[in-house]
């Protein structure tokens, strides 16, 4: 044990001595408001600490005070009334909860390295939220989200037991279920936070409204769904038609049809025949055609990510932005995942009582994939004629993949600023034909 958890221990227990001091006083405080005197609770002028001393049984003594108060103060909470010394219990035992759970001052936090950080909700997760409007804005006021806890089970194993987290700006409580099924949940552990709201950054696919989405590629996923099951009839059919069937005519009931490599077939009947008979493979080629139609289905759905269009729902000055009425459906999930990747680093910031938590940029540009080679020259011709850098120049052939990510303009202009400078017309035709003093010579 550390010499810091050891003064808090003891400083703990300090303030439990206290703590039950505080609640034989307001019991005894009670008593002596109500009481005209019966030889016990009128001296208040010999105060609590006398009273606490006394060991004598005809006196109140610990035992008998603390018996009494807890008493008292049980039924002042069986009748909704929080007693002061109940309130400060609470406040003992969130502060208790907090020092076994590790945490530490500001300071102690920075020294054994504790820090914020995120937790991934998938959508299934949450199980229901409360949310008003403030300052113009719509803002969680209470979350409720389902998570699991892992515990042992038995020796070796482990079992995974169902939590309810219940977040609400500047507190949490977690709940687990009843000791049985038909128990209601009961309330495992609670604590505050610092944060004046609810640390969730929700992040949409396609957004209908304040936490809620639905996913851009729904339309795919039925698709793929529909391939399945046209793929197993495929193969069902495929099965059916990859084995011929044996048909026998003429033949009389006494004969004895046996087919193999090593057989041969007797009958008297001159009518008897064999045949095999083959499926068309109509069917099949239809079935073929119809996956086919059905793949170019799938690659267009998954394409229209890539389709810049117009927002559906943009304001008058998102209208008068070019750049705004150009964007794809993958270029604003982008973007919306980068502005709930901001918003988490925010509440981290926050929490760690940094500042700024800083920003994220991830790569959107992805029309850039589909730009022909012929805009790719038009660079290089712009860039001769002086109307754009070598910077940007070489900027946009990494847009178009023809130069490496890494590739930085700056450094490759300094590179070309100090090279010779590339030869002129009349310098690579003098290097290749003699001076007229030589043809003179």
């Amino acid at each position: 044990m550390s010499d810091i958890e050891q003064r808090l221990r003891e400083a703990m227990d300090g303030v439990e001595e206290g703590l039950r001091l505080a609640e034989v006083g307001e019991y005894l405080y009670n008593e002596c408001a109500y009481s005209y005197g019966d030889g016990r609770t009128e001296p208040r002028e010999y105060g609590i600490e006398w009273q606490w001393q006394q060991a004598k049984p005809d006196e109140y003594g610990q035992g008998k005070l603390l018996a009494a108060s807890t008493k008292w103060h049980a039924e002042q909470a069986a009748d909704g009334i929080g007693t002061e010394a109940t309130k400060l219990r609470d406040t003992i035992a969130a502060l208790r909860h907090a020092k076994e759970k590790g945490a530490r001052t500001l300071a102690d936090e920075r020294a054994i390295g504790a820090r914020p950080y995120m937790v991934a909700v998938r959508h299934g997760q949450i199980l229901g939220w409360k949310a008003q409007r403030n300052n113009c804005a719509t803002v969680l006021t209470q979350l409720r989200l389902a998570e699991s806890k892992e515990e042992d089970d038995g020796e070796f194993g482990v079992k995974q037991v169902p939590r309810v987290r219940v977040l609400a700006p500047g507190s949490w409580a977690v709940y687990m279920p009843g000791a049985k099924q038909e128990d209601d949940w009961v309330l495992e552990e609670q604590g505050t936070t610092t944060l004046k709201a609810i640390p969730f950054a929700p992040v949409y696919g396609r957004k209908r409204g304040f936490m809620d989405g639905v996913s851009p590629l729904l339309d795919l996923a039925y698709l793929n769904v529909k391939h399945w099951q046209s793929q197993s009839d495929q193969d069902t059919i495929l099965h059916v038609a990859r084995v011929p069937i044996l048909l026998a005519t003429g033949f009389e009931d006494k004969d004895d049809i046996k087919v193999g490599a090593s057989t041969a077939i007797k009958t008297t009947s001159a009518d008897a025949d064999l045949k095999w008979v083959e499926h068309t493979g109509k069917a099949i080629d239809a079935g073929k055609d119809s996956l086919s139609d059905l793949e170019d289905q799938m690659i267009q759905a998954g394409a229209e990510l890539l389709i810049k269009k117009p927002g559906a729902n943009r304001t008058a000055t998102e209208s008068a932005i070019e750049a705004d009425a150009n964007k794809s459906d993958l270029q604003r999930i982008v973007e919306g995942f980068e502005d709930g990747l901001d918003q988490a680093l925010q509440f981290m910031a926050d929490y760690a009582k940094l500042g700024t938590g800083g920003s994220v940029s991830l790569f959107k540009d992805f029309g850039a994939g589909m730009l022909s080679d012929a805009s790719a020259q038009m660079i290089l011709s712009l860039e001769q004629g002086g109307l754009i850098s070598k910077e940007t120049a070489i900027n946009e052939y990494k847009r178009r993949g023809t130069l490496a990510a890494e590739v930085d303009s700056a450094e490759e202009a300094e590179k070309i600023a100090i090279q010779d400078p590339a030869p002129s017309a009349d310098d690579i035709w003098a290097s290749l034909t003699p001076g007229w003093d030589q043809l003179a010579a």
